[in-house]
C-alpha cells in the first residue's frame, strides 16, 4: 500500500523555529516529517531559510502568508517564496475588519470594480478581445476589466509549468524590484494574429514587465492596442520609454514624486 508522505506546519513549533530555525527542522525530520508548510521566515533570508530546509532532508511544501503582507508587496512576496522552493500560498485567516460584509472588504470590491470601469471607458474604442497581464499581482485586476469587456484573460507565467503544454511565446524580462532576469511564457493556444491585445497590470516603474509582454503580443503576430496600469511612478523612466515606443499607455494615478522621511506622496495631475 501506497503511503502518502506527511509534512508538519511550522506555526505548531513557531517558539522552537524562532529560537533555532535550522535546528528545528532537523528535529521535525528526525521525528518522521518529509515536509513543512512555512508559517513566516523569523527574520531570515529565503536563501537561509531554503539551506535550513534542504540540510534537514525536508522539501517546503507550502507557506501560510498574511493577507496584509500579500497586499503590502504581492509580487515581492510570492518571490521570496518561490526562491525558498515553495509551490503554494495559503492565507490562514482574515482580520474582521477585512472579511466578507464588512465597509472595508465592501469597499475594496468597489475600488476594483471601478478600477475595471475606468479602464473600459478609456478602451473601448479599441475592439479589445483579449486582456494579457503578467502573474501574480497583476491578475485580479486584468480579471475585473475583463468583465467589462466581456473578453477573455491570459496571464503570462514566470515558470514553465506542467499544465502549459506545446508550443510556448517567450521573452527576458528583467525585474527592477527583485534584481534578477526570468523569462515569461505564454502558451501559443492563446494568442492569435487575430487578437487585438490590451494589458493590464497593478504598477509601472521601470516598464520591462510591459515590454516583456508587448513583445510576446508582437511574437504572436497579434494587435497591441495598449496598455492601462493602476499606478505609474512618474518619477522611474518606464512611463515615458513606452510612450516614445508608440504603445497607447492609461496610468489611473501617476506619483509624481515620494519622500521618505515624511511618508508624503505626491500625485501628478492628468
Amino acid at each position: 500500500m501506497k503511503t502518502l508522505p506527511v509534512a508538519v506546519q511550522v506555526y505548531s513549533v513557531r517558539e522552537d523555529a524562532e529560537k533555532d530555525f535550522a535546528g528545528t527542522m532537523k528535529k521535525i525530520k528526525e521525528i518522521g516529517y518529509e515536509g513543512v508548510e512555512l508559517a513566516g521566515l523569523y527574520g531570515k533570508k529565503p536563501s537561509e531559510i531554503k539551506a535550513a530546509i534542504e540540510d534537514a532532508g525536508l522539501v517546503a511544501v507550502s507557506a501560510h502568508v498574511p493577507f496584509q503582507e500579500l497586499v503590502a508587496d504581492m509580487e515581492g512576496t510570492i518571490a521570496q517564496y518561490v526562491e525558498i522552493g515553495v509551490k503554494y500560498i495559503a492565507i490562514p485567516y482574515l482580520m474582521e475588519e477585512d472579511r466578507p460584509g464588512t465597509p472595508k472588504f465592501e469597499g475594496n470590491v468597489k475600488l476594483f470594480e471601478e478600477i475595471g470601469k475606468e479602464f473600459y471607458r478609456r478602451f473601448s474604442d479599441a475592439g479589445v478581445n483579449k486582456i494579457l497581464t503578467i502573474e501574480a499581482s497583476g491578475i485580479g485586476i486584468a480579471c475585473i476589466t475583463a468583465q467589462y469587456f466581456h473578453v477573455p484573460v491570459v496571464f503570462a507565467k514566470k515558470t514553465q509549468t506542467k499544465n502549459i503544454a506545446g508550443d510556448v511565446f517567450t521573452t527576458k524580462v528583467e525585474s527592477f524590484t527583485h534584481g534578477r532576469i526570468y523569462d515569461i511564457i505564454v502558451s501559443k493556444e492563446f494568442l492569435s494574429p487575430d487578437d487585438r491585445v490590451l494589458l493590464i497590470d497593478d504598477f509601472l516603474a521601470n516598464g520591462r514587465a510591459l515590454e516583456g509582454l508587448a513583445t510576446l503580443v508582437q511574437s504572436s503576430g497579434a494587435q497591441l492596442v495598449g496598455a492601462g496600469v493602476v499606478i505609474e511612478k512618474g518619477f522611474q523612466p518606464g512611463g515615458d520609454e513606452l510612450r516614445k515606443k508608440g504603445i497607447h499607455l492609461e496610468s489611473l494615478a501617476i506619483v509624481e514624486s515620494m519622500d521618505e522621511k515624511t511618508g508624503s506622496i505626491t500625485f501628478r495631475e492628468q
